[in-house]
């Protein structure tokens, strides 16, 4: 049983890799609204890198609710009950001698052997599960309407990155049908106070109409090491675990993995297998904690000087074809993070 808002939107730009495609036994191209082969960087808004994915690495773009619906009705047709509530709060305890996690909603009491977090960077069940918090850092995001812009109608989608306008942080663009999403986060050091401010002036440089009131800010929970992902009874998924990728700030992909492992430790458990839940943690550990590890090394780089990051490595054609391999997923940090971190140092020494 799961007890949440169905309709409640997620603050994301809607950027999904083709490795999704492989954490999913369902099609969802009918929620995709453009396939971008296209991906721009810039520095400072200026010096312009294009490049063109190879098909098989082409990034989705999706609107977020639209996708959460379909996932919704998928999990509906394979036996989920959906109950629209707000919890306000759990106990594990004892229920005609098992123990069972009841937890209180405005909709009434449930109860479950055991328990999925999975409810976001903010997570409240952290609290209830007695788990730690992962560290948080703020992003900022913005739809602009584009449907009145006639100039660019032939053009092909495009995705861009922007270094350089956010210190020790990224901007990006993502294409829609009618609209574009902006969005824009720092992944080292302290929050960038002004990341409206950047945003606006992004938007307003393309000559998109967008106001200050239009931006969300959401918290990002960048993976910041291991930690323990399973308490008595119960395990932690996504955002609540902090897998977001700490060079990119992806999120999708390792929360829908991690929901599919979680899933596998509870039936495991249910089946009287010891430790089944601690083997989740470990898991997760292993694949992606120690490829985030590896992200981790590198973004301390790519953001501290990205001026160098972005000569050494983002206008090498090799760097950003290995890049896309790993965001769709064909490679991970581990199998690159090494050699890029070695060259990009060795730039910085005073006889390299």
């Amino acid at each position: 049983m799961i007890a949440g808002n169905p309709q409640r939107s997620s603050d994301c730009t809607g950027g999904v890799s083709p490795g999704v495609a492989h954490l999913l036994d369902f099609d969802f191209t009918s929620v995709i609204e453009h396939t971008v082969r296209d991906v721009q960087y810039t520095w400072k808004n200026g010096d312009p890198v294009a490049i063109r994915l190879d098909e098989a690495q082409a990034m989705w773009m999706v609107r977020r609710d639209r996708f959460d619906a379909l996932l919704r009705d998928h999990a509906i047709k394979a036996g989920a009950i959906i109950k629209p509530a707000t919890a306000t709060g759990a106990v594990l305890g004892s229920v005609e001698g098992e123990r069972r996690w009841m937890v209180q909603t405005d909709a009434g009491s449930l109860s479950a052997q055991y328990a999925i977090v999975a409810d976001g960077a903010c997570s409240a069940a952290i609290n209830w599960i007695g788990a730690a918090r992962p560290a948080l850092r703020l992003a900022a995001m913005l739809d602009v309407d584009t449907s009145l812009q006639r100039s660019n109608l032939n053009a092909p989608p495009r995705v861009e990155f922007g270094l350089g306008q956010i210190e020790n942080g990224l901007l990006w663009c993502f294409p829609k049908q009618a609209t574009v999403s902006i969005g824009a986060a720092t992944f080292l050091g302290h929050d960038d106070p002004q990341l409206a401010d950047r945003l606006l002036a992004y938007a307003q440089a393309r000559g998109w109409h967008a106001q200050r009131s239009d931006i969300r800010q959401r918290p990002l929970t960048l993976w910041s090491g291991d930690h323990p992902l399973h308490r008595d009874q119960a395990v932690i998924v996504g955002d609540a675990a902090g897998l977001s990728d700490p060079v990119t700030g992806e999120g999708l992909r390792p929360a829908i993995d991690s929901g599919l492992r979680a899933a596998e430790a509870i039936i495991a458990a249910l089946n009287h297998q010891p430790n089944a839940l601690a083997a989740y943690t470990k898991t997760i550990h292993q694949t992606w904690g120690v490829d985030f590890a590896w992200a981790s090394r590198l973004a301390q780089i790519l953001y501290r000087v990205p001026g160098l990051a972005y000569k050494v490595a983002v206008k090498k054609p090799i760097a950003n074809k290995l890049m896309a391999q790993v965001l769709c997923g064909d490679l991970r940090y581990s199998d690159i993070a090494g050699k890029a971190i070695a060259k990009l140092s060795k730039k910085l020494l005073p006889w390299g």
